[in-house]
């Protein structure tokens, strides 16, 4: 499958809204409603349209998308946090989540972010270098089990002496 990725366009909106309902829809450990999360972090202040992207298949079909948006650590550093990678249905397990994601590291490191933030799968979001936040002294807002809860270095010490609690925007809250 020949695939592209790019910066998402106006246009795209209904297709990543149903993409996102549809790759979640059976996630055990998902609230089922990212795609209206989406919908609110696009429309808020940490809304980044850089790195907002999405995987165009054959016949410019939108089969994956990922979102970084702007977070702060106890409001003293700036971070990103990704929330969510959605990849149709059909074409998970070709590489697609892993194509979104390598790209959006590589224009997160091109607009001057050090590290990202996020909450997902235990054993998926390692492969690419993700590392507990406890680790670093860092932790989430809610309760949420550790696991779960990573982060990942993408400039030499962005890491270092950061520590505390992530604070998201409160679009996270809608």
């Amino acid at each position: 499958m020949n695939i592209t990725i790019r910066p998402e366009q106006g246009s795209d909106d209904t297709a990543i809204y149903e993409l996102i309902a549809k790759a979640f829809q059976n996630k055990i450990h998902s609230d089922h409603d990212k795609q209206n999360l989406v919908n609110v972090l696009c429309k808020s202040s940490v809304y980044i349209p850089e790195l907002t992207l999405v995987a165009m298949g054959e016949g410019s079909q939108l089969v994956g998308n990922i979102l970084l948006t702007r977070a702060t650590i106890e409001g003293k550093l700036s971070s990103l946090a990704l929330a969510p990678v959605s990849v149709q249905l059909e074409c998970q397990r070709r590489e697609i989540g892993s194509m979104l994601i390598r790209e959006a590291h590589q224009r997160t490191v091109a607009l001057g972010y050090g590290f990202i933030i996020l909450m997902g799968h235990k054993e998926y979001y390692p492969c690419f270098g993700y590392k507990p936040l406890s680790a670093f002294n860092i932790r989430l807002p809610f309760e949420v089990s550790e696991e779960f809860c990573m982060v990942m270095e993408l400039m030499l010490d962005a890491l270092e002496n950061v520590n505390g609690v992530v604070i998201y925007s409160k679009a996270f809250n809608s």
